[in-house]
């Protein structure tokens, strides 16, 4: 995977106090902000998050008559490919994943990931740069790495170090106008 550019990508890590906290910069900073300007996914760590996470925003963003949609390896190949289709025909504007995309989906569209969790090996809790690079490579936007406590700091390094790259701290996860700046140098405004 080295030879993957990540030039065209904007990338951010944002320190939260907890896992409440992440929703909270999901849906009110990130999502809820940008939500009619752009395609989201966001990659989690596990089906329990996953679905979790589909409940909460499917619930937060009905008012704004915005669709979630979930796929995960539990789903039928058919309805995987069924929710990409949606998704790439813009009838949904979230997308919630596990690393388990269907074929066909169009990258292009998306231009805001948000790694809601950081990618790790399943046999160490080192991080997956495979994985990592495979979740921002081919989008054109911003990706937000949501990081909470110790461990998801030193894997947020460890890819930084592997990369070669720096990712921009979002010097604040409460602050609105922080985000809104973020946004704008990735494009996204």
């Amino acid at each position: 995977m080295d030879h993957i550019s990540t030039d065209c990508v904007k990338q951010y890590k944002v320190n939260v106090p907890d896992e409440c906290s992440k929703f909270e910069v999901t849906a009110d900073k990130l999502i809820r902000f940008e939500l009619n300007k752009m395609q989201a996914i966001i990659y989690v760590g596990s089906r329990k998050t996953a679905d979790m996470l589909y409940e909460s925003l499917d619930k937060y963003f009905e008012p704004f008559s915005y669709d979630v949609s979930i796929v995960h390896a539990d789903l039928a190949h058919k309805d995987r490919d069924t929710i990409v289709k949606d998704f790439n025909e813009r009838f949904t504007q979230i997308l919630i994943t596990t690393d388990s995309l269907a074929e066909g989906f169009d990258h292009s569209l998306v231009n805001l990931v948000v790694n809601y969790d950081l990618p790790v090996t399943r046999a160490s809790e080192e991080p997956d740069i495979d994985v990592y690079l495979q979740r921002l490579c081919f989008y054109n936007g911003a990706v937000f790495n949501l990081l909470c406590g110790n461990r998801d700091n030193m894997i947020m390094e460890r890819i930084e170090k592997n990369l070669n790259q720096d990712v921009i701290q979002v010097p604040s996860w409460t602050s609105i106008e922080k985000f809104i700046l973020a946004s704008n140098r990735a494009g996204l405004n």
